[in-house]
């Protein structure tokens, strides 16, 4: 393989499905395309994100896209099952969930269009309540509820079709993560856990029979992964379980890299474990990510739990990287790499020793992709990457939470060109490369 020139842990409380995090951005961006109805969704603004800054930095100029076309894509699919449901068009929504996953439809970078119909079609019930535990509304409110109920009620109108069943489990398994992230120090902390353990109880109800369906649905094995962490299992059933949603939607990096997290000794699996299944899941996806697939086992546990490297092959885990960019040459995924090579990873291994390779490696490439690839800056990438990916609710403002994304860039940025600003030339990111011109 043609090899190129490369040379603060997060809690374990807050280990989940790293589904969660995009799943709540997701809102935040249909909240924003209701507001904005123009074909500027795929605008990419040229600017300096460094303006605000010293004189030297906004010498430093990078187009900002706002929203890729992937992120397009996956928008309109959602909400096309907001709208579905909005209409109580039960019907029509269940047969488009079997047409597209019968026909393995996904967006540019794996997302299959089915989950994006059953995330838009619970996205009113779940983003009411997630608003209505923002406000404090009382614990005993009803419409914290009725929502769920209208869709209990559909299905059984319905005759308690598999896809249905599922997507009212995973509704339940959402509000169960708003229940909890909601506790914290809240006064009624205990109620709320309470409440969250009874959606996942309800969800565990629907799925179990389920069973004889999940070898043909990646909607259904995936709503039964995401209770793993509600229902600790052997680390050997969860693996097998992954490995058939894996199977079944193998472009779906967002599955590897939970398995990832599901495997790490604080959610009950060990570190054997998590090593087989890295080397597993790389034989059975070879020929669609190389050795990606041992990169994105190892992606989201390492920023978990840094003493992950203490047993990880760092040359496989580059080379993986290298490979997922070979296979996805776009903008979004050498941000993505860009990211959490030069950000992410960055945090999560300082204090750890056993690192320290692995922290030169991926600096090195971080820094080479930043020179030689990335033309545009992924504000939500960025700011992910700022959190260590971790599976916490962005913010409430999507626009707050982008400019976490431009301000972790420009640090990266102008820490990289450090000596070439500070000598008083000019860098411009152009779609050919990075110029440099005297001040």
């Amino acid at each position: 393989m043609l090899k190129l020139p490369f040379a603060n842990r997060i809690p374990v409380a807050r280990l989940q499905s790293n589904l969660v995090a995009e799943r709540l951005t997701a809102l935040l961006l249909a909240k924003l395309s209701k507001r904005q109805r123009t074909p500027t969704i795929l605008h990419s603004t040229e600017t300096s994100i460094f303006d605000e800054t010293g004189p030297d930095d906004a010498r430093l100029h990078i187009n900002i896209r706002d929203i890729d076309k992937d992120e397009h894509d996956a928008s309109q699919a959602r909400e096309r099952g907001l709208f579905l449901a909005r209409q109580d068009r039960w019907e029509d929504l269940v047969h488009e969930l079997k047409q597209a996953e019968h026909a393995g439809t996904i967006t540019a970078s794996g997302q299959p269009i089915s989950d994006l119909i059953a995330f838009g079609a619970r996205g009113d019930v779940v983003n009411a309540v997630e608003h209505a535990l923002s406000e404090n509304h009382s614990t005993e409110d009803r419409a914290l509820i009725q929502g769920v109920m209208a869709l209990e009620s559909a299905r059984l109108d319905l005759g308690q079709p598999a896809l249905m069943t599922a997507l009212v489990a995973l509704t339940h398994i959402d509000l169960g993560w708003i229940w909890r992230s909601k506790a914290g120090a809240h006064y009624c902390a205990r109620t709320h856990k309470q409440r969250a353990q009874r959606h996942f109880s309800r969800a565990a109800s629907l799925l179990t029979p389920l069973e004889g369906e999940i070898l043909n649905s990646p909607l259904i094995a995936a709503a039964k992964c995401a209770l793993y962490p509600h229902f600790p299992a052997p680390a050997l059933e969860v693996a097998d379980a992954y490995a058939a949603l894996i199977d079944l939607a193998p472009e779906n990096s967002r599955h590897m890299r939970a398995l990832g997290t599901a495997l790490l000794p604080q959610a009950g699996g060990s570190w054997d474990t998590l090593e087989l299944e890295a080397r597993r899941t790389a034989a059975r996806t070879e020929t669609i990510w190389g050795m990606g697939g041992y990169t994105w086992v190892y992606f989201d546990a390492l920023l978990c739990d840094a003493q992950a490297a203490s047993q990880l092959d760092v040359s496989l885990f580059v080379e993986g990287l290298q490979d997922i960019l070979a296979k996805d040459p776009n903008q979004a995924t050498i941000n993505l790499i860009t990211a959490y090579c030069g950000v992410a990873a960055k945090r999560s291994l300082e204090e750890e020793p056993a690192g320290a390779e692995l922290r030169t490696e991926l600096s090195d490439m971080a820094e080479w992709l930043a020179r030689n690839r990335l033309c545009e800056i992924h504000p939500l990438t960025w700011a992910h990457a700022s959190k260590g990916f971790a599976n916490n609710v962005p913010d409430t403002s999507l626009a707050r939470f982008a400019s976490r994304g431009k301000d972790a860039a420009r640090h990266y940025l102008a820490d990289l060109f450090a000596s070439e600003l500070c000598s008083g030339q000019t860098v411009t990111y152009t779609p050919a490369g990075v110029e440099l011109a005297a001040g």
